[in-house]
C-alpha cells in the first residue's frame, strides 16, 4: 500500500514490483486526482476496509472477513444543513440489490464543513459487488461514490 500526494490533475501511475522468487512484474494505469461533485457538495473516493477491533484496514480483497467497512468524506458541508448517507450494495453482473445500510456521518474534529460517514457493509457472501455510498443533503440525493467490492471464495483462496 502507498499513499501519495498530488494536485489535481491527469496522471500515469506505473507501480513495479518484483516477488521473493526474483519474478518482476509492472501496471500501468491512468488516473484522475480530483475530488467527485455531489450538487455543491464534494466528495473523497469510497474506501473500503476490514475491520479490526477499533479500527480498520484498506482491503481490494476481501477473504474471511464476514463485513466490509466504507469510509467516505463529505467537503463543502452547510453549518445547517443535513447530510445522509446510505451504503447500498448490488451484484456486479445484474445490478439487483443486496444491501443497504445507513452510515453513520459525524463532523470532522478539524473542519466544521466537513462530515466523515462510516458504515458496515455486512453479510459478504463471495462475489463481485458495486458498492455507492449514496449522499443526501436535507433530504434529497444529491450524489454517489462509488467502489467494486471483491469477496473471493474460501476456495478460490486457499487452493486446492
Amino acid at each position: 500500500m502507498a499513499a501519495l500526494v498530488a494536485p489535481p490533475g491527469a496522471y500515469r501511475l506505473r507501480v513495479v514490483a518484483n516477488d521473493a522468487s526474483g519474478r518482476g512484474g509492472t501496471v500501468d494505469d491512468e488516473i484522475r486526482v480530483e475530488l467527485g461533485r455531489a450538487g455543491s457538495l464534494k466528495l473523497s473516493a469510497l474506501a473500503l476496509a476490514a475491520p479490526q477491533g477499533r479500527s480498520f484496514s484498506p482491503a481490494l480483497e476481501f477473504h474471511t472477513e464476514p463485513a466490509a467497512v466504507g469510509y467516505l468524506e463529505i467537503y463543502g458541508v452547510p453549518k445547517t444543513a443535513s447530510v445522509s448517507v446510505a451504503f447500498e450494495m448490488t451484484a456486479a453482473d445484474d445490478g439487483r440489490a443486496v444491501a443497504t445500510t445507513p452510515a453513520a456521518v459525524h463532523a470532522a474534529s478539524d473542519a466544521e464543513d466537513v462530515r466523515i460517514a462510516v458504515g458496515a457493509i455486512a453479510s459478504l457472501p463471495p462475489g463481485d459487488f458495486v458498492v455507492r455510498a449514496l449522499v443526501s443533503l436535507d433530504g434529497q440525493t444529491v450524489g454517489a461514490a462509488v467502489r467494486t467490492l471483491r469477496k473471493a471464495d474460501r476456495q478460490a483462496w486457499l487452493g486446492p
